[in-house]
């Protein structure tokens, strides 16, 4: 009875993380994506929203990961360094994309300048590279919609000299990945625990 109830905790465990974090809600229509941007319009220019109206066009109801090269301010024009304007930024906007299942994969600080750069000027030298996973368009753009968004974001714009940001389809992630490293685990748990009560 205690190892159904040890396997089945385990069992039930994982479907409610699967549920989470692996999106199961239908694509965005195009009446959506355009509903979306014209509420962005209101805060962005039309060149900006433009190459976010495109990518959600083309959803595929899965996940997705954000490649960012950043280039903070030495000094903001309110006299503080942009690494310490940007954590206002980023503190509150990692916590609200959490509850969406959207999360850092990988976050490096630039130890060079680029030792790869040809066809673009002024790209020799970034801050920090972040690979940010979401777990679907859907989230992005309600994610983007948000007032606290909106109310933080101008932190990121004081605090950032220089970015470039684009999506890329997963295809593969050395070890899986939450996907198999979370069940992985909760087997490894509740079969230690299995053992320890035969």
């Amino acid at each position: 009875m205690l190892l159904a109830l040890i396997w089945g905790t385990a069992a039930v465990c994982y479907a409610g993380f699967y549920t989470w974090y692996v999106s199961f809600r239908r694509r965005l229509s195009l009446p959506e994506v355009e509903a979306g941007c014209a509420e962005l319009e209101k805060i962005w220019s039309k060149a900006r929203v433009a190459p976010v109206r495109a990518f959600l066009s083309r959803d595929t109801g899965r996940d997705f990961c954000m490649v960012n090269l950043l280039k903070l301010h030495a000094t903001t024009v309110s006299g503080e360094r942009g690494s310490v304007v940007m954590q206002r930024y980023q503190k509150p906007f990692l916590k609200a994309i959490f509850k969406r299942a959207c999360h850092p994969v990988a976050v490096g600080i630039a130890a060079s300048q680029a030792v790869e750069c040809w066809g673009l000027d002024g790209a020799d030298h970034w801050t920090v590279g972040a690979f940010v996973r979401y777990r679907s368009r859907r989230d992005l753009l309600e994610i983007l919609l948000t007032p606290a968004f909106g109310d933080i974001h101008p932190f990121k714009e004081e605090a950032v000299e220089k970015t470039i940001a684009f999506a890329a389809d997963p295809s593969f992630i050395l070890g899986g990945g939450p996907k198999l490293t979370v069940p992985l685990v909760l087997f490894a748990l509740a079969a230690v625990m299995s053992f320890a009560l035969a």
